[in-house]
């Protein structure tokens, strides 16, 4: 959107959420849990991976193709991948928002809380612009992976399927705000990021 935050009120726009950073976990749980077609398929998705991962390893287990080491080593070094694809991840979002105009971006972050945030300070985006941001890094490394599981030896394939699964979980932030849009069905909302004061702000008309 080409607004400011400044001119939000000129335009008539009102507060309707503050969100303060620090609180990030509890927002995205509370909204990810209210039904709709962004969380059924958040969920949906996180389900698929992970039963594709207890029959790929029931298989290996049938077909004496890996031992229970090598079956244990190469699922659990697919979590491993998934915090390599953090910093990947942010860029995507970084990126993203550069490509909508915002200029002044940058990451937050909570290791205690194990959460991560790419915020673009005082930029305001609408529902359609923020889905975007957010989802992008998902549809991207998760495409990326699906393409290489045909590319590799069924080793491999089990670290491809706990990094999808571990991704997707990881991604429960990105969904849980986009839900957050789309539960409150009002198409005028819109958003920016106060990075100094670490607060988002949610508005509409």
């Amino acid at each position: 959107m080409k607004i400011t935050p400044e001119n939000l009120a000129v335009e008539k726009y009102r507060l309707v959420e503050k969100l303060e950073h620090h609180e990030l976990i509890p927002f995205v749980k509370n909204h990810l849990n209210k039904w709709s077609y962004v969380s059924i398929t958040f969920y949906l998705i996180n389900i698929a991976f992970l039963l594709l991962g207890i029959l790929s390893i029931y298989f290996c287990f049938q077909e004496k193709s890996m031992g229970w080491d090598d079956i244990i080593f190469y699922y659990t070094f697919g979590f491993t991948v998934c915090f390599l694809l953090i910093p990947i991840h942010e860029c995507i979002h970084i990126l993203a928002y550069r490509a909508l105009g915002a200029t002044e971006t940058s990451l937050d972050y909570n290791l205690k809380k194990l959460y991560f945030a790419a915020l673009a300070n005082n930029f305001v985006v609408n529902r359609r612009e923020f889905a975007f941001v957010a989802l992008l890094p998902f549809i991207c490394i998760t495409l990326s992976l699906l393409t290489l599981y045909f590319f590799v030896n069924t080793n491999w394939q089990l670290t491809i399927l706990a990094t999808l699964l571990l991704h997707t979980s990881m991604c429960s932030g990105d969904f849980g705000i986009v839900n957050y849009f789309i539960t409150t069905k009002d198409p005028n909302i819109v958003t920016y990021d106060d990075t100094k004061n670490k607060i988002s702000y949610f508005m509409t008309k």
